[in-house]
């Protein structure tokens, strides 16, 4: 699989894909937010005159706020953050100039990721009922196979 169809624009045909696109946008909204935390607690330990700003706490909040919910597959949380991570980087722009273009673009296609995946997600529908899980799955290997019907006939 090409580095395009594995990163730079997964597909999001399949369950499993959309999953993987939604947890990639929970990681780097986590990222941000932990970023911004850390900032905000640099800015707070260095001796200053001026004015305590907690802003950079606001923001982390939430970053974190967006992780948890795109985790939980919410498409407004996804287009949220999506919406705020481009909003926040271009007034970023616009006040220092370009700086951390490369960061930028992958950020974005990180949180573009995860409104493609939440979407497609919601469009899979629900598992149907009876489906075994992983766990049930692993808990059947080793174990042998109950008698088929026309085995039981025979008897």
């Amino acid at each position: 699989m090409k580095l395009w169809e594995s990163w730079i624009w997964p597909k999001v045909d399949s369950r499993r894909n959309a999953r993987f696109a939604v947890e990639e946008a929970f990681w780097i909204a986590s990222f941000v937010s932990v970023v911004l935390a850390v900032l905000q607690i640099i800015d707070l330990l260095r001796p200053s005159e001026s004015e305590v700003n907690y802003d950079g706490f606001v923001a982390a909040v939430i970053y974190a706020a967006v992780a948890l919910g795109v985790r939980q597959n919410s498409r407004l949380a996804a287009v949220a953050g999506l919406a705020l991570f481009v909003g926040s980087r271009l007034y970023l722009f616009v006040q220092s100039g370009p700086k951390g273009v490369i960061l930028t673009v992958l950020g974005t296609l990180a949180f573009l990721h995860g409104v493609r995946g939440t979407f497609a997600y919601h469009r899979f529908g629900p598992i149907p009922a009876g489906t075994p899980g992983v766990a049930e799955s692993f808990r059947s290997i080793g174990q042998k196979e109950p008698p088929a019907e026309k085995d039981i006939e025979q008897k």
